[in-house]
């Protein structure tokens, strides 16, 4: 099994674990590191995103609500986070 492998096969046994406390559908979910730890973003058609670590299982700060269910999110290599909600898009910077 490659290294790419071994990583994959580890962040699905992560994301397994990760309660991910959304009332409804997820269809949208992608890792990152922030400040050296790895975590999962999710957005849900409960119309939140949740940042969860994926090495404890905590929720890392609160979560975000939007007017319409979250469809879309990803965080680029700067850390903010995009998030496609309706038919918007928003960018958050951290503060």
């Amino acid at each position: 099994m490659t290294l790419r492998a071994r990583a994959a096969a580890q962040l699905d046994r992560s994301l397994r674990r990760i309660p991910t406390a959304h009332a409804d559908a997820l269809p949208a979910v992608a890792t990152a590191v922030l400040d050296g730890r790895p975590v999962a973003v999710t957005g849900g058609d409960d119309c939140t995103v949740r940042i969860r670590d994926l090495t404890t299982g905590d929720q890392v700060g609160p979560e975000l609500v939007f007017p319409l269910p979250v469809c879309a999110v990803a965080v680029v290599p700067d850390g903010r986070l995009v998030v496609g909600f309706g038919w918007e898009v928003a960018v958050l910077a951290r503060r």
